[in-house]
């Protein structure tokens, strides 16, 4: 068939036909589209017949999201409880050796790494603490002053 008869067919009376039979076989060509009946069958009957095990599912993914966020605010506050503590226990020996309690070089070295750990922390989370840091500046101070002196608290036993 050459494109003059072609036309003259599309003018003729079956030109309608044959213009909407070039049409869908172009759309056909050009965009090419995949329709299973089956696969949509079966996905409408899955979710018909699972909707309990979805919706339990769901409730079940909202309690794991609760819990999981309690952790996280639980070790959160365990994490503040933490520093609190090493601060009261800065604070703490800081006060006693101001007061001229002696103590041995282990508790010394203790707390310099109490204080490390405290300082490192406060840098990290950007926590401004002049009463603590004042504290262990005497903390460090003292120590030097008994490294110097050798005067560090003797275990009688020895």
């Amino acid at each position: 068939m050459t494109i003059q008869q072609l036309m003259e067919n599309i003018v003729a009376d079956r030109g309608p036909i044959l213009l909407v039979f070039f049409l869908v076989m172009t759309l056909i060509q050009v965009t090419p589209i995949k329709i299973n009946p089956w696969s949509a069958i079966f996905k409408w009957l899955g979710k018909q017949l699972n909707t309990d095990v979805l919706v339990k599912m769901d409730e079940l993914d909202k309690r794991i999201d609760a819990v999981e966020k309690g952790q996280e605010e639980h070790i959160k506050e365990s994490k503040e409880d933490e520093l609190k503590a090493r601060r009261m226990s800065i604070l703490d020996f800081s006060s006693s050796i101001l007061r001229g309690v002696n103590y041995h070089r282990e508790k010394f070295d203790f707390m310099i790494k109490e204080c490390d750990s405290y300082e490192a922390y406060c840098k990290k989370n950007e926590i401004k603490n002049g009463v603590a840091e004042a504290s262990i500046a005497e903390i460090r101070r003292i120590y030097q002053e008994h490294l110097r002196n050798n005067d560090f608290l003797i275990d009688q036993k020895k």
